[in-house]
């Protein structure tokens, strides 16, 4: 049995958010073992107010965001863009900066979508180990999230979605020793999705 079923969870229903609702951890045996002791946090990504269904809510039209919502969004977006490029990004799992070539390629994985930042970010993550299908649909939803000076939410809520199957097909031992690359995808995503969600 695993120790740890979702590690930072970043999540599409307010109402499967917590798992423990106690410590607002995701974890659901004993803490040994795992990042952070435990304290693993999910975040909720949602836009707009109606019922969550591929974001977006009501009668099918994209449910608009509160002004508030906007800038924060574009202020989470700045700070990552600034933080990878840099070269440096603090992991919040971990709390240590992480730089390196796994900076240099998320960063250019989520700044331009190129194919070869695609294909940088998927080889680390397969040479890891990490399952191959839900590593490389991580790594397509994140290419190019904060490109052109944008940032869709809906783009936020598929990368998010795609992070979270890869977090929940992955094993005990890799998410107790996830490899750098999955700490920068998860530094540059989580800020973006809590931005999205705290409204």
């Amino acid at each position: 049995c695993r120790n740890l079923v979702a590690l930072a969870t970043i999540s599409l229903s307010a109402s499967t958010a917590f798992a423990q609702a106690a410590n607002r951890s995701d974890v659901t045996g004993p803490a040994s073992g795992s990042l952070g002791g435990g304290a693993f946090v999910p975040v909720i990504a949602r836009i707009g107010g109606g019922a969550q269904t591929g974001g977006r809510s009501g009668a099918g039209a994209p449910a608009p965001l509160p002004p508030a919502t906007v800038i924060a969004v574009n202020a989470a977006a700045t700070t990552v863009t600034v933080a990878l490029g840099s070269g440096t990004i603090t992991s919040p799992l971990t709390n240590a900066p992480l730089s390196g070539p796994a900076i240099s390629a998320v960063s250019s994985l989520v700044m331009s979508g190129a194919p070869a930042s695609m294909a940088t970010v998927t080889a680390a993550l397969a040479n890891a180990g990490l399952p191959a299908a839900q590593a490389n649909a991580a790594v397509r939803a994140m290419a190019g999230l904060l490109s052109g000076g944008t940032v869709n939410p809906v783009a936020i809520v598929s990368a998010s979605v795609a992070f979270n199957a890869l977090v929940t097909n992955m094993s005990a031992a890799q998410l107790a020793n996830p490899p750098a690359a999955f700490l920068a995808m998860h530094a540059a995503l989580l800020p973006l999705a809590t931005a999205l969600s705290n409204r």
